[in-house]
């Protein structure tokens, strides 16, 4: 390996930021080609706890706060979490993950807020439109087999 191909190297493996960062950008570029949208979503028919913070950014991005919240209240933390990572090694580690814990947390209350609420039009849970239960109403071979497994 030559000089310069090394310190190439060696930038790329001591920067996790932009190993992570190339990492999204491919995989979202696969989910775009191939319209998945949320992996989970079209995996389970249910939406994760981040379902709508794409939306939600791009909102932002435009000026609509009420849009952006409307998708995703935890829109604004998506700095902080960015900050929190560029800067981790300069953070000290109980306070980092005391800040990720709470993050977490607040993630996790919002996600149960929303699937529960039944006027929420962002999250939902409709195992009708999953990969898998598509998957095995092929394999079983109807949608009586199916419907009384999940009833």
């Amino acid at each position: 390996m030559t000089n310069k191909l090394k310190k190439i190297y060696d930038i790329i493996v001591k920067n996790d930021f932009l190993i992570s960062f190339s990492v999204i950008c491919i995989m979202t570029v696969v989910l775009f080609i191939f319209d998945i949208g949320c992996p989970t979503r079209y995996l389970t028919g249910i939406c994760c706890p981040g379902c709508g913070m794409t939306r939600a950014t791009i909102h932002l991005l435009k000026g609509d706060i009420n849009g952006a919240i409307h998708y995703h209240p935890l829109v604004f933390t998506l700095p902080v979490i960015a900050a929190l990572f560029i800067f981790k090694k300069r953070i000290n580690t109980v306070v980092l993950n005391s800040i990720l814990v709470l993050i977490i947390i607040a993630f996790i209350s919002v996600y149960i807020i929303r699937i529960l609420d039944p006027y929420n039009d962002v999250v939902y849970a409709d195992i009708h439109k999953s990969i898998l239960y598509k998957i095995i109403h092929d394999i079983l071979g109807g949608k009586y087999v199916l419907s009384t497994l999940w009833q």
